[in-house]
C-alpha cells in the first residue's frame, strides 16, 4: 500500500510538472520601463489548460495593463462607447509569451 501511495505521488508530480507554464505577472504593467521593472515577476501557471494572459483596459488616452495567468483564457474584445473605453484580452501558451 505504501509503494502504491509513494507511485500515485510521483505520477502526481510528474503530471503537473508537465501542466506548467511560467507567464509574466504583475498588478499595473502600464507604466513599465526598459530594464527590469520592479512590479514584473515571473509565475508557474498550473494545469491541462494553463495559459499566459495580458489584459488592457483602455479609457481615453490612458491604458491598464494586467498580466497574469489563467486555465480558461479567451481572446475578447469589450467595448464601451459611453465611457470612451475598451478592453482587451489576449491569451498564449507558450513560457513567458505574455511580455
Amino acid at each position: 500500500m505504501l509503494k502504491l501511495r509513494i507511485a500515485f505521488i510521483i505520477l502526481s508530480i510528474c503530471v503537473l510538472k508537465t501542466w506548467s507554464l511560467s507567464c509574466y505577472s504583475c498588478a499595473d504593467c502600464s507604466n513599465l520601463t526598459s530594464a527590469v521593472p520592479t512590479n514584473l515577476t515571473i509565475i508557474e501557471c498550473m494545469g491541462p489548460n494553463a495559459q499566459c494572459s495580458t489584459s488592457v483596459f483602455r479609457a481615453g488616452n490612458t491604458d491598464f495593463v494586467m498580466k497574469s495567468c489563467m486555465n480558461f483564457c479567451s481572446q475578447s474584445t469589450y467595448e464601451f462607447p459611453n465611457m470612451n473605453a475598451l478592453f482587451l484580452s489576449s491569451c498564449c501558451q507558450t513560457p513567458l509569451c505574455n511580455e
